[in-house]
């Protein structure tokens, strides 16, 4: 699954159960979680991107050079990189724990009121999917 995908399916997700707080039945204190969870996520987010961004600049630099040191741009690289796979674990870790905060009927009933609002097209990518 693609990151950008996973990221939107997450925050759609969190979304939904606030505008659907009162037929899921959620507690305040389950909502407080969702919205801690939530935030973390997107400060987690954007200081990752923000790195992956910077080590990018620095790779083009180090391009730059007259004569580039392959070995610290493949060290740049696996900085990249790593960086990146431990965002998506950690997305895929907020994913899951938002999912477990619903019991199996919630999600249920959640998959349906955000398909009930979508469009077509939406009704594929469902928040809950």
């Amino acid at each position: 699954m693609h990151k950008q995908c996973l990221s939107n399916k997450f925050f759609k997700m969190a979304h939904a159960i606030f505008e659907n707080q009162a037929e899921l039945g959620f507690s305040d204190e389950n909502l407080r979680k969702v919205k801690d969870l939530k935030l973390d996520t997107k400060k987690s987010l954007i200081k990752v991107n923000a790195e992956v961004e910077t080590i990018a600049v620095d790779i083009m630099s180090k391009l730059w050079d007259d004569s580039p040191d392959m070995a610290e741009i493949a060290k740049l690289l696996d900085r990249k990189y790593t960086l990146k796979k431990e965002s998506m674990k950690e997305l895929l870790s907020a994913f899951v724990t938002l999912k477990k905060m619903l019991s199996k009927e919630q999600l249920r009933k959640l998959h349906s009121l955000c398909k009930a609002g979508s469009s077509a097209e939406e009704k594929e990518r469902s928040c809950c999917q």
